[in-house]
């Protein structure tokens, strides 16, 4: 998937370039100018971003009435940490 790539290689790029910088990627958490959004497109953001060796983000969304983001949406291996 566009979205695995882009998130995944520019997390990548940014943790060559700024090793010692903490890195906290957004991930778009709203349909605008996405055809198929759905919880998969939110799913491949936060692996690629586990992937790339990651374990913190932010979601940017517009609102999030619509959103829901479940143990069940995310992989097991993609699961913040529970507090």
């Amino acid at each position: 998937k566009r979205a695995y790539s882009i998130i995944y290689y520019g997390t990548v790029r940014n943790r060559e370039k700024f090793p010692s910088l903490t890195i906290r990627p957004y991930i778009q958490a709203f349909d605008y100018k996405i055809k198929d959004y759905s919880n998969d497109y939110i799913y491949f953001q936060i692996k690629a971003i586990r992937d790339a060796g990651i374990d913190q983000f932010t979601l940017w969304g517009m609102n999030f009435k619509d959103l829901e983001l479940t143990k069940d949406s995310v992989p097991t291996s993609v699961i913040l940490r529970e507090r």
